[in-house]
């Protein structure tokens, strides 16, 4: 439930993940960067957000990743980096040696 101090309306860090659809682990590391401005209340021992704050980082992050900025207009995929990833798992195929379990004897 948001708290409401000076007259405005402030969300938990858990309560900003479910709000903006990400994990809890995510909105905190992005107040733990600096993307997100935070609140500490040292009684409450906790970091609120507020409202007006996550509509800015919402508005600021999204379409950046993901399907949505491949759906975009214009948007062309980096072949320089597909061809990297190509080429280190190719690499590390080649490095991989199966391994052979033997199965236990009867008897023993």
């Amino acid at each position: 439930m948001p708290l409401v101090l000076d007259g405005r309306l402030y969300y938990t860090t858990k309560e900003a993940a479910n709000y903006l659809g990400l994990d809890h682990a995510t909105v905190r590391g992005a107040v733990m960067r600096g993307r997100i401005a935070a609140r500490r209340l040292g009684e409450l021992r906790r970091n609120v957000i507020a409202f007006d704050d996550l509509e800015r980082y919402k508005a600021d992050v999204s379409g950046q990743k993901g399907w949505e900025m491949r759906k975009a207009p214009g948007y062309s995929p980096n072949v320089e980096r597909r061809e990297y990833q190509r080429a280190w798992r190719e690499q590390h195929r080649q490095k991989a040696v199966p391994v052979v379990v033997e199965a236990p004897r009867a008897g023993r």
